[in-house]
């Protein structure tokens, strides 16, 4: 079958209109939110007065705590709200300003709690009177307090405990996040911003302020100091530690030395910037690595050397499987080319420790920064020693990543991290898979980055794992691996989960851990580096290739998929690498091993599934790929024409005659410490009936009332789409609340009907709005336009013996679609994974 270049959907929009979604249900009773708002009187009021004792004796105690000559020159007060359900923020947000002084700082679980802060105390003395009249109402049917209260379930003061929560780990880094809010002006916190800096300057405690996000990152500080910071600065939220590090279970070494090959590279493949423990410039990566001295790593460490993991390195088994995927595997070549050239983005010394976060986003921006270097794409193997608790918020690390490939249209791959230490090492075959059902296999930060793409593992090691007597993988090759990591949101959990919403974005190859038989015994023993692991290049020059395991294998895999994709297409931007990336993935099956996991627990184990090479970077006769890559306005919708051959009207298969695989993804700039809203856009899709955008025409209800149909795209009903699936991601009425996805993906076939009853024309339709939750004046601070990509394949789902090979060069002709520019010929890149 001839391999053929994808096509670019490159056609002006039909027509533009305002977005608009149609009503789903007739009745319109599922499209209602519910009403939050709880009326058991007499339970409530024994609620709140419980609420006021334990605030009145927490704020006493916080008092008593503080140090009487502290240099702190306000008292900020910080209160947690409980809701009975969502607080819907658009509409409350600036009432709890103007009638309570409370400012918004942080939302969580799932926006029914929520952090704020006293910026009014005179308006605050109204928040406890009304309490106090309505503990003190007779007859709530004529209440004499502010009804915004019924929406509060409890609440309790912010207190030390509270904000040392996150202190875990105390020979961690250090950083303390800062009351911030939109509704209100640094100004307010400058005071004791000011004085916490005297207080550490005073205490020789070495610190790193961000000015633009008002934060403290602290390398290292005594326990005890931490505590009286945090009883005494009221304006730090939260106090966090965290330390990096690699794990790898286990390593195995081949016992080569010399090297039997030679890296040789192409001029112009792209550069992909490894941010790591170091790249060693002692093996054939030297001819690969553009770094020319010390520039880019922290510390002054020197970025050609790589001493992780006792001189075995970890950067430079990343490095090699991102230049040159899986071409170690299976024996070696004299000469191999690389898919990419590597710069070492040095962060780590050893295999773990603490790294400050503001010195890893200074290292990114500078490389972003520098147009010699036009790197788009970047590996990040290094993650948080302890993984997310459920359902926790995103981290400000993730936070930060997410601005930085916002700002500068940048791709980083993130593992999800391996799991080492809490694995129950005993009989690991038999508990395989409940396993992951356990918050110890939550992803570790930052790999919950949502505009990055994180990448978990199989067990595949590209190799055939043979059954022998005394050794066998512990999973099957195309099974997530027993260390991958899963999302650390729950579902049930939410009030309305939204499928899209899932994390790993992919899985690939990551290695497998075996099962080895014990001679005295002949008990089975797990080995995470036998013969199923994965061949690894090594920075021990007497050890020069080894077999490992982990996600920090599977993720440069990823990466190197994309610099084949950016060798080919050298003009696609990095969201199309990613939706390429994901739609090309196929599912991993849900075998009997996981019948206790349901649908959405799996998909969270195993995101779109593993990536197929061939699909990223080729088309051919059967199937084609359309990439759209434009810009819309929020609010706006536009719809394109996607013309069907008409020789399926003929042909004999009347089902499932045409496969369409469609992915969307785009990047947002973040919304902080808003865990619903944190991504708040939604740019969606439809595929619709040959229909027009606008479409309208007045009737009359069953109650005599004059109604406008819409029937066109813009507020239709389901009748207007051309397949059942609907909007990719819709979001009105009761999901309101839901969070959203930036990645979407749908698949689904047209029927030889289909196609005829709309005389060979599909209507592909783009829209966009904010998140629904968010008021006006969040909204106002986001842009106003965004950058998507979509990617669309076409396949003739005929039995192969019906298959005519007229697809492809139909698609194109009738569409009048343009090849995308290729920077090589086609057939000179392998498409290896």
């Amino acid at each position: 079958m001839a391999l053929k270049p994808h096509l670019l959907f490159n056609k002006a929009p039909e027509a533009n209109a305002n977005f608009k979604y149609g009503i789903r249900y007739p009745n319109n009773s599922k499209d209602k939110e519910e009403e939050e708002e709880i009326k058991e009187y007499p339970k409530k009021v024994k609620v709140f007065e419980k609420s006021i004792r334990d605030f009145k004796h927490e704020y006493s105690k916080r008092k008593e705590e503080r140090i009487k000559d502290a240099p702190v020159p306000q008292e900020i007060i910080s209160i947690e709200l409980h809701f009975h359900g969502l607080f819907k923020a658009n509409d409350f947000e600036k009432s709890y300003l103007s009638d309570f002084g409370l400012a918004p700082l942080k939302y969580f679980d799932f926006n029914t709690k929520g952090l704020f802060t006293v910026i009014d105390k005179t308006a605050f003395k109204s928040f406890w009177l009304n309490l106090r009249n309505f503990v003190k109402c007779e007859n709530h049917n004529t209440p004499n307090y502010n009804r915004n209260l019924l929406f509060i379930e409890n609440f309790k003061l912010h207190t030390t405990t509270d904000r040392l929560q996150r202190y875990t780990q105390p020979e961690s880094a250090i950083y303390f996040e800062m009351i911030d809010s939109v509704l209100m002006d640094y100004d307010f916190i400058k005071p004791t911003t000011n004085s916490l800096k005297q207080y550490l300057n005073e205490n020789n405690i070495e610190f790193i302020f961000n000015e633009e996000i008002q934060s403290f990152e602290i390398p290292k500080v005594p326990t005890e100091l931490i505590e009286i910071i945090a009883r005494n600065f009221d304006a730090i939220h939260s106090v966090n530690s965290f330390r990096h590090t690699i794990t790898y279970p286990n390593k195995f070494g081949l016992n080569m030395k010399g090297y039997p090959f030679k890296i040789l590279a192409h001029d112009n493949i792209p550069t992909i910037g490894i941010i790591d423990t170091g790249i060693s410039s002692e093996t054939p990566l030297s001819s690969i690595i553009i770094n020319k001295d010390n520039t880019f790593a922290i510390n002054g460490m020197n970025p050609l050397v790589d001493e992780a993991d006792g001189g075995y390195g970890h950067g430079t088994s990343v490095a090699a499987l991102a230049a040159l995927g899986g071409k170690l595997s299976n024996g070696f070549k004299a000469e191999i080319y690389a898919d990419a050239m590597v710069l070492s983005m040095k962060i780590l010394g050893e295999s773990s420790g603490n790294i400050i976060n503001t010195d890893v986003l200074s290292l990114i921006k500078t490389v972003c920064e520098d147009p010699s270097l036009n790197i788009k794409l970047f590996t990040l193997t290094i993650n948080y020693e302890s993984h997310l608790e459920s359902n926790d918020n995103i981290s400000e690390y993730a936070y930060q990543l997410d601005k930085l490939a916002f700002d500068y249209d940048i791709l980083i791959f993130i593992s999800t991290a391996n799991q080492g230490s809490e694995l129950d090492w005993n009989n690991l075959d038999a508990k395989y898979p409940d396993h992951f059902k356990k918050s110890c296999s939550n992803l570790k930060s930052p790999s919950e980055s949502m505009n990055n793409m994180t990448i978990g593992a199989i067990g595949d090691n590209f190799e055939d794992q043979k059954l022998t007597n005394s050794e066998l993988p512990l999973s099957s090759a195309d099974e997530p691996a027993v260390y991958t990591r899963k999302y650390h949101l729950d579902s049930k959990r939410m009030k309305k989960p939204n499928p899209k919403l899932i994390k790993p974005d992919v899985v690939f190859a990551g290695g497998n851990f075996s099962l080895q038989k014990w001679d005295f015994d002949n008990s089975w023993i797990v080995e995470p580096a036998g013969s199923s692991a994965l061949k690894v290049l090594s920075a021990n020059k007497n050890d020069i290739i080894i077999k490992q395991t982990g996600t920090s294998l599977s993720t440069p895999l990823i990466a190197n998929l994309a610099a084949k994709i950016l060798n080919k297409y050298p003009i696609l931007k990095p969201q199309t690498v990613k939706a390429l990336i994901v739609n090309s993935s196929k599912k991993v099956s849900k075998n009997k091993k996981f019948d206790s996991f349901t649908n959405s627990e799996f998909n969270c184990l195993v995101g779109h599934g593993v990536p197929d090479g061939e699909k990223c970077l080729s088309s051919d006769e059967n199937s084609v790929t359309l990439i759209l890559e434009d810009q819309i306005y929020i609010n706006r919708c536009r719809n394109f024409t996607l013309q069907i051959p008409d020789y399926f009207n003929s042909v004999k298969q009347e089902k499932s005659l045409l496969k369409f695989e469609v992915t969307l993804c785009y990047n947002f700039k973040p919304i902080k410490n808003n865990q619903i809203a944190y991504c708040p856009v939604n740019i969606n899709f439809g595929i619709f009936k040959n229909v027009p955008l606008e479409r309208s025409h007045k009737a009359k209800d069953k109650a005599g009332r004059n109604r406008t149909i819409y029937t066109g795209i813009t507020g239709a009903s389901k009748s207007s789409f051309a397949f059942k699936e609907g909007w990719s991601q819709y979001q009105d009425g009761m999901d309101r609340s839901k969070m959203l996805s930036n990645v979407q993906k749908m698949n689904f076939t047209a029927k030889k009907e289909d196609i005829i009853n709309e005389n060979n024309c599909f209507k592909l339709a783009i829209g966009s709005h904010f998140h629904k939750i968010l008021p006006d004046f969040v909204t106002e601070t986001l842009p106003k336009e965004y950058s998507f990509s979509l990617v669309i394949r076409v396949s003739d789902n005929q039995k192969k013996s019906c298959l005519e090979g007229k697809l492809y060069n139909a698609i194109k002709l009738i569409n009048d679609l343009e090849i995308i520019p290729s920077a090589i010929i086609e057939g000179d890149l392998e498409a290896e994974l």
